[in-house]
């Protein structure tokens, strides 16, 4: 065997090793959600902005009734612009997609 070798086996012989079954204990994970997405769900979610922007019926998807309004309004409070297009764009960044409306999602 080389030295090397040795040194190894040497350092592996301290390890000191515990003969008691390893328990599992669950950890909380923390996951990172982006300042947009937060702050679009506040929006969508806050009921003081129903009459512009609400959930669907199903709840998987949110309808902006009052565009004007959403720019002028609600838009301003938590980004730097007015411009739904930008809003629309970074929606998509994230994946999302504009369906089409169907009056029964009222």
């Amino acid at each position: 065997m080389s030295s090397q070798t040795q040194s190894k086996l040497s350092e592996n012989e301290n390890c000191e090793i515990v003969d008691q079954p390893i328990r599992y204990t669950p950890t909380t994970e923390f996951v990172t959600v982006p300042s947009f997405l937060l702050k679009t769900y506040e929006i969508v979610d806050d009921p003081a902005y129903d009459d512009i922007v609400r959930w669907n019926n199903a709840g998987d998807a949110f309808i902006i009734t009052k565009n004007t309004d959403f720019c002028e309004k609600v838009l301003p409070l938590y980004f730097k612009h007015k411009n739904l297009s930008s809003f629309i764009r970074q929606l998509n960044m994230y994946g999302f997609h504009k369906t089409k409306y169907k009056n029964n999602e009222q």
